[in-house]
């Protein structure tokens, strides 16, 4: 037998990681190999974490996430006997548990947030659930049932990524919120209290209550809101019957902030029909989307078009109306909700994102295709094409041309824009960067007033009013 020793010096270069290697000790055809390994770690210490239910006592009925606020890179932190220990690199950090109370009879459910955590020495910390108190809320029409309740930790970081942390209910009974230790910074974390509202008894509620509160930089420990009528904006929902014989579902969402959305419900709405909405309007904005399809055996909604608006806000005790559903349909261009959106150019590649059944109110939609062919030319030469309807990404030289970009779809499911078809013209060439760069592009709008089944007046003459609509940007 021999001995060998090997001696790692980690304060030689400036890379931080697992370095590697094999010592190899021969002796004729005999070979043994032995690995070697040495972790040199970066900056980094201790956290540990105590979990206490509500009688104060340790608990394993617990779940905490460590997230960085860096990249939402995260680790879970658990432990049967309530008391978690782990290493992690120096930097700051947002904690966010789950702390579970009670018996099948009365379960209580408590969601604690640090929204910042600077951890550049050794730290303990303590989460209580005794520190959490109760979240409730009321709307203005006694008979309306809860029908979602969504506590959330919402956590932005600094690279752009999200991490969303959700309590998940029917109603309000057994949920507390609170907060661990001081507020952090608003633009990387919000609590929020949201919550939806409608007739459970209908098959179509006349009217829906979107409510959600946003706690910039802070977990609200605890919540209870009255709203009334003055509290909340009313928007008056007119649904056409654009797509006689589908079925129809209707979701509203809520974004706070900077930080992300929501949950919303999927409620039964009926086409043609109306109905009265009503949301909270400090710090939100709402988006909604109106789907239209087949019901499965199971209840499921197959679906064969959708539409969705754009979020924005309103004023409390204002009062208005919004169309959907009703034809023409075809393109348009609403304000992007991604970069990439519209018809673009990054760097060599051109995109086209375009919704191509968008309803004659504007609202951005899409439809099941029967067939579809997008299609790129430059200087007249063919030089990619697809089957997807108003999308497709098309590498391309980086010199100065002349394109013509065409996409056109056809459905059979409708007798409404059954072919829906757009071309552009226009020059390009190469884009520096790796931002997305809005090429000249305009949609044409046709808005003519029709009825709820999207038909027009017969046997007298009829405006039907036309609008170009340019691409934002």
């Amino acid at each position: 037998t021999a001995t060998a020793t090997v001696t790692a010096d980690t304060r030689v270069g400036d890379t931080d990681g697992y370095y590697t290697g094999r010592v190899v000790a021969r002796s004729g055809d005999t070979v043994a190999v032995t690995p070697v390994a040495v972790h040199r770690e970066v900056e980094s210490y201790s956290l540990t974490v105590r979990h206490l239910d509500d009688t104060g006592a340790s608990t394993a009925g617990h779940s905490t996430t460590l997230v960085n606020l860096a990249d939402t890179s995260s680790y879970h932190l658990h432990d049967p006997d309530g008391t978690v220990q782990v290493r992690v690199p120096k930097g700051r950090y947002a904690l966010v548990s789950y702390l579970y109370s009670g018996d099948e009879q009365d379960p209580r459910t408590a969601l604690l947030a640090r929204p910042e955590l600077v951890l550049d020495r050794d730290t303990e910390l303590t989460v209580d659930a005794r520190r959490a108190k109760p979240v409730s809320t009321t709307v203005p029409d006694r008979k309306a049932t809860s029908q979602l309740v969504d506590v959330g930790a919402n956590i932005l970081a600094v690279n752009g990524n999200s991490y969303s942390f959700s309590l998940l209910s029917f109603d309000f009974t057994g949920l507390f919120s609170g907060q661990v230790g001081p507020a952090g910074d608003a633009d990387r974390f919000a609590g929020t209290v949201s919550s939806q509202w409608a007739d459970l008894d209908a098959a179509s509620s006349p009217y829906l209550y979107a409510l959600s509160e946003g706690f910039p930089g802070r977990m609200p420990t605890g919540f209870d809101r009255r709203y009334r009528p003055g509290d909340l904006a009313t928007v008056t929902h007119t649904f056409g019957g654009g797509y006689p014989g589908l079925a129809a579902e209707r979701a509203v969402f809520p974004q706070v902030g900077t930080t992300g959305g929501g949950w919303a419900i999927l409620l039964p709405t009926a086409v043609p029909g109306q109905r009265a909405e009503h949301y909270n309007t400090r710090g939100v904005r709402w988006s909604s989307e109106l789907n239209l399809g087949v019901r499965t055996e199971d209840g499921w909604l197959e679906p064969r078009a959708a539409l969705s608006s754009e979020a924005r806000s309103y004023r409390a005790g204002r009062h208005l109306r919004e169309s959907w559903n009703t034809a023409p349909y075809g393109p348009s261009f609403p304000e992007p909700r991604w970069p990439g959106q519209g018809v673009t150019r990054q760097g060599d590649t051109l995109v086209l994102d375009v919704p191509l059944h968008s309803d004659a109110a504007g609202h951005a939609g899409g439809s099941l295709p029967e067939s579809a062919r997008t299609a790129l030319y430059r200087d007249g030469k063919l030089i990619g094409e697809n089957t997807d309807p108003g999308f497709g990404m098309f590498e391309v030289p980086a010199a100065d041309a002349g394109y013509r970009l065409e996409t056109l779809t056809r459905r059979d499911f409708s007798d409404l824009s059954t072919e829906v078809g757009a071309a552009w013209t226009f020059r390009s060439r190469h884009v520096p960067g790796d931002d997305f760069a809005r090429l000249p592009a305009m949609a044409v709008r046709f808005a003519p007033r029709l009825d709820a089944a999207s038909s027009a007046p017969a046997g007298r003459n009829f405006v039907i009013p036309v609008q170009v609509q340019r691409q934002p940007g």
